[in-house]
């Protein structure tokens, strides 16, 4: 059922901006994989966008790295056999784990749930206490190699490709609050070879490189979180990897350049919105920023950030092989909260006009506080509902231009960017 709700406005100019900080990133992190071999070492580092230095914070014996991923003040970097968490208030290592062929991470309250691709042994996804990365239980039924996750509330969704050679690929499910594989959703031949996973409103989205060696196209597949459905989008260029999602548009390699796909039209927008050929990518989707790093895996490694339309903005020489990285929204949040960076609030239509609805489902009838913030901070918007339902905001009293949308529920926190059009 739908409930109305109007929005009373609050002005507060004075707003320090102290429990959300997300519209002004702090760092980069990055993680260079070095010169591919026993004797290499993997660094970590940090790129500080308030003052532009270059840190070097760690480094571990390991012959190549595989992932970065930000949660709450943690990053998790995968990298050969290990899983590694740092803290970003003081950019010190926590924890260390083992996990043969860790490939992505994703975490659901205390617990880290890794991918495992490339030399792993035992079963094919693992589940790792986040407190210390000791080993919590193997996710037991996954036939093959795993690759992207992200978790949407309870639920963590796995790309599951099998093997470099196999001819189809799946999704396997898996409900973290019972630690067992939930079911595997068969993509059949138009899964070959599936890799990153992307979560955009109430839909995930997978890049799948139809064939391994040469590939002429790719495709992109949809899964409609609510209604399972699946929805295969071809692209007539090859695909490698992803770089995130802004404003329902996919930022990937295609074809040996960033292009951009479009989430509602199912098509390429931009073929080459910077060309080159990068070893690593993000996105900043809170103020419209790309990141890409290139590298001849030998000599050097460096990293350029651009705007949404391709202009060059800043570069900085990084370690070799920078084949991993990741923005640091550097977002404070209480002594029991948690951020979910799967954003799983849903906003539409997005951008919205005179009213906004939010999907707030995922929330599972708890209480929330919803919180608009301008991009000073300030607090536009303020009102507390109850989940499991969609949600109806009347917002003619908002200026237009872009926002970062706040919902908190006991322990979870998640943010959305929302833009409000002109009237």
């Amino acid at each position: 059922m739908k409930a109305f709700v109007q929005f009373c406005l609050i002005l507060a100019l004075g707003c320090t901006f102290a429990s959300l900080r997300a519209q002004a990133p702090s760092q980069v992190i990055v993680a260079n994989g070095g010169v591919f071999g026993s004797n290499n070492y993997v660094t970590v580092a940090s790129w500080d966008l308030t003052t532009g230095n270059y840190v070097v914070f760690d480094s571990f014996p390991a012959s190549s790295v595989q992932d970065v991923n930000i949660h709450s003040r943690d990053a998790y970097v995968c990298a050969d056999s290990f899983v590694v968490r740092y803290n970003l208030d003081n950019l010190t290592r926590e924890a260390m784990g083992v996990v043969y062929g860790a490939r992505q991470s994703a975490v659901f309250e205390d617990k880290v749930i890794v991918t495992k691709g490339f030399g792993s042994t035992g079963e094919n996804a693992v589940v790792l206490n986040a407190s210390d990365l000791s080993q919590s239980y193997e996710v037991m039924g996954i036939t093959g190699n795993t690759e992207g996750v992200v978790v949407v509330g309870d639920t963590a969704y796995l790309t599951n490709p099998s093997s470099f050679i196999a001819t189809e690929g799946a999704m396997a499910v898996v409900d973290m609050s019972n630690a067992s594989l939930n079911r595997v959703i068969d993509l059949d031949t138009m899964g070959r070879q599936i890799q990153d996973l992307y979560k955009y409103q109430n839909k995930l989205y997978s890049i799948n490189i139809i064939k391994f060696n040469n590939p002429t196209y790719s495709v992109i597949s949809e899964f409609d979180i609510a209604t399972t459905a699946i929805t295969h989008h071809r692209v007539d260029l090859p695909a490698a990897q992803g770089a995130g999602v802004i404003d329902g548009k996919l930022y990937a390699d295609f074809n040996g350049s960033l292009g951009v796909f479009d989430l509602v039209s199912g098509t390429i927008s931009d073929t080459v919105l910077v060309a080159g050929f990068w070893s690593g990518m993000t996105t900043d989707s809170v103020n419209d920023r790309l990141y890409l790093t290139e590298t001849d895996y030998a000599t050097y490694g460096r990293m350029y950030s651009y705007d949404l339309q391709g202009n060059r903005l800043d570069s900085i020489d990084v370690g070799i092989s920078p084949e991993a990285l990741a923005v640091d929204y550097n977002i404070t949040v209480g002594a029991n909260e948690t951020v979910s960076n799967s954003a799983t609030i849903g906003v539409f239509p997005q951008p919205f006009g005179s009213e906004m609805n939010v999907d707030l489902r995922s929330f599972k009838g708890k209480s929330i506080d919803i919180t608009l913030f301008d991009l000073y901070g300030r607090v536009v918007l303020s009102e507390s509902v109850t989940g499991n339902e969609i949600v109806r905001f009347e917002t003619n009293t908002i200026a237009p231009g872009a926002y970062v949308l706040r919902a908190v529920a006991g322990n979870q926190v998640a943010t959305v960017k929302v833009i409000k059009t002109a009237k």
